[in-house]
């Protein structure tokens, strides 16, 4: 299983649109991912989607997609950051449990 690990929600912006920027860290790493409004709701189907149903494209890090499904563990979830989830660059492994925690993050930062 992968390290717990602990998640940020703030906002950050590419010219006119407002992005969550999602910072996901451990003592050893940090990933900040940028997702549109409109794509966090895919969140919610990450934990459940395998790699053999395709992954889903939720945000983008480095300048590069954010492509995210579940481990073949299914306690674990995948984000691959690159050109596609084929030819990525960078492979992160965080506890399916996380996903709620960013869910939840995103849902406290936009609450009245």
């Amino acid at each position: 299983m992968a390290d717990p690990v602990d998640v940020d929600v703030d906002y950050s912006w590419e010219g006119e649109q407002r992005l969550y920027a999602v910072s996901l860290s451990t003592d050893t790493w940090l990933a900040v991912i940028h997702i549109p409004p409109e794509d966090a709701i895919k969140l919610n189907d990450v934990a459940s989607r395998s790699w053999d149903d395709g992954s889903l494209r939720i945000g983008e890090s480095a300048g590069a997609g954010a492509w995210w499904s579940a481990g073949d563990d299914n306690e674990t979830v995948m984000i691959l950051i690159g050109h596609d989830d084929e030819t990525w660059d960078i492979s992160i492994a965080i506890p399916a449990a996380t996903i709620p925690d960013i869910v939840a993050a995103i849902a406290a930062l936009d609450a009245p």
